[in-house]
């Protein structure tokens, strides 16, 4: 069985958060860039369809790039577009392509590239806290909760201290889902 120490070493920001953030950031320089400006709305969602895939293959370190499929690919990266720039976030992205302000095209891909790397990441670290929990029960929940208290206690709200362990384990998979975010804000 996999323990407290081994789940929280695999969802270390150094494993998860700031490598897929150097991944993004090797996606955003690998990019044939041409254009600082697209003026046209067409232009634009192909390039950005385009760059959608050069950043997943690139975070997924495929010896193949992701072939592209227009439709499939925009949809994604106007997903990503609306999450970063609320309801109609590809027209915002667009207009800020378009006009070059707030660091224009360059700034747009930037943004894209950051969030699919932290979606990517929240992803492993789901799916490595919930196989580490579904394996254990009740009692052993509750002493990993203590456990996790007495390493790492310091992190966690007050509200949440205060009491019994049973606070702890009643949120133990959202305050471990968090941990690497919390140890990534601490180190700065």
């Amino acid at each position: 069985m996999t323990t407290l120490d081994d789940l929280l070493d695999a969802i270390d920001p150094r494993n998860t958060l700031d490598k897929r953030e150097a991944d993004a950031d090797e996606a955003l320089n690998t990019f044939p860039r041409k254009l600082a400006l697209i003026e046209r709305w067409d232009g634009f969602r192909f390039y950005m369809a385009r760059f959608y895939c050069h950043v997943v293959s690139t975070l997924h370190h495929l010896a193949q790039p992701i072939e592209l499929s227009f439709d499939l690919h925009w949809s994604m990266c106007a997903g990503i577009l609306t999450t970063l720039y609320g309801p109609g976030g590809f027209r915002v992205a667009f207009e800020i392509a378009r006009t070059g302000k707030e660091l224009g095209l360059y700034g747009i891909m930037k943004a894209v590239a950051k969030q699919i790397a932290k979606e990517q990441a929240d992803k492993v670290i789901h799916s490595l806290v919930d196989a580490f929990l579904n394996h254990l029960n009740p009692e052993e929940q509750e002493r990993i909760s203590v456990e996790y208290v007495q390493k790492f206690g310091h992190l966690l709200p007050s509200e949440l201290r205060e009491g019994r362990a049973v606070r702890i384990t009643r949120n133990l998979q959202k305050i471990l889902q968090q941990h690497p975010a919390m140890v990534q804000k601490l180190r700065g």
